[in-house]
Parts: C-alpha cells; sequence; structure tokens
C-alpha cells in the first residue's frame, strides 16, 4: 500500500488502491500484459508494492530484472529469483 506526502494512502479514481489496476469488471489487472486475473488462477503480488500479475508474466519479466515492472521497487535478489524458478518448473514438471 501506498501513502501520498501527507501520509493519507494513494487511491486511484474508483477509490481502490492506487497498486492495483481493475477492469470494468472489478477484477485486477496484470499491469506487464494488461490481462485480466481472474480468481483461481495463479498469480503473484510482489512485496512490499502490492503490485499484481500473472505467475507466467512476473516470471519471465524476473528473469531479466529483480525489479517492480511498475514502480522499480526491489523485489528479491537474483539468488532468490533463480531458486524460486527452479522450485516453480520442478514443480510444474510434477504436474
Amino acid at each position: 500500500m501506498s501513502s501520498g506526502s501527507d501520509g493519507t494512502k494513494d487511491t486511484n479514481m474508483e477509490g481502490n488502491d492506487s497498486n492495483e489496476l481493475n477492469d470494468v469488471t472489478g477484477y485486477p489487472i496484470c499491469s506487464i500484459c494488461l490481462g485480466n486475473i481472474v480468481p483461481g488462477n495463479v498469480s503473484f503480488s510482489s512485496v512490499p508494492c502490492s503490485h499484481t500479475f500473472h505467475k507466467s508474466c512476473i516470471l519471465d519479466w524476473l528473469e531479466k530484472s529483480t525489479a517492480c515492472p511498475c514502480c522499480r521497487t526491489p523485489m528479491i535478489s537474483q539468488e532468490d529469483i533463480n531458486r524460486a524458478v527452479s522450485s516453480l518448473i520442478r514443480s510444474e514438471s510434477v504436474n
């Protein structure tokens, strides 16, 4: 959650947290591909900035950068990324 310079929570015109994009149906939008993130689909919310992405989109992004694609907040170390990607690849090969 972000705060304005006066300490208040930043919100967009719809009154939602400004870190989350929503479409007209109210579903969050992946900030990378701009597609809907439908409940039940696997998504990833970055910490600490709380932007929301499709799992495949953020994994592709994290192979190139360790910063949030929206606000450039450092997300995780390269070592953590390599470990997470390896773990996801192993878990997807089991399914």
